[in-house]
């Protein structure tokens, strides 16, 4: 019963319907977020829903400032275990992506609701003086995200190694 989570700071920004008894799941699923700080990177998680606890099957750590703007890109993913690293076994989940810069002229303006997935602070004012003691602040940006499917997405194991069995 895989679903997948896309969090940001590590809050949840979008998580997809779950697909029930599929581990091959198509999801097509878009939603756009707005993105404070291209240096921070998007985890996706894709998750086993259970009853009790859902089970992390597998998770990237996508790089945002690795991707072209205003260029869409479709990837493949492959699922990475958070202890042992990228893994063959956990299946992979694609994506489509789409990352458009807002322009600076707009940069301070509040984006509209159709951009927004989560809520952004609105800017600190600060004094000229404290501005130019910082490093210059990266514009924000608009990421367009698909969920697609997933492919041989690993089925949840007990603590035996063995797959769990699904019994009506």
């Amino acid at each position: 019963d895989p679903y997948v989570k896309f969090l940001m700071n590590g809050k949840a920004v979008h998580k997809s319907k779950t697909v029930h008894k599929d581990l091959n799941p198509t999801w097509d699923e878009s939603f756009m977020i707005t993105v404070q700080d291209l240096a921070r990177p998007m985890d996706i998680k894709v998750f086993n829903h259970n009853l009790v606890k859902d089970d992390l099957i597998g998770s990237f750590s996508l790089d945002l400032v690795s991707l072209s703007q205003n260029k869409s890109v479709d990837l493949k993913i492959a699922l990475e275990d958070a202890s042992a690293g990228p893994c063959a076994g956990l299946g992979q989940v694609s994506v489509g992506l789409n990352l458009v810069a807002v322009p600076a002229d707009l940069a301070g303006q509040a984006p509209t609701p159709a951009y927004q997935a989560f809520p952004t602070p609105p800017p600190v004012k600060r004094k000229e003086s404290e501005v130019k003691k910082d490093k210059p602040a990266s514009c924000p940006a608009v990421l367009g995200v698909t969920l697609v499917e997933g492919r041989d997405i690993a089925g949840t194991k007990d603590s035996s190694g063995i797959h769990e069995l699904y019994c009506k």
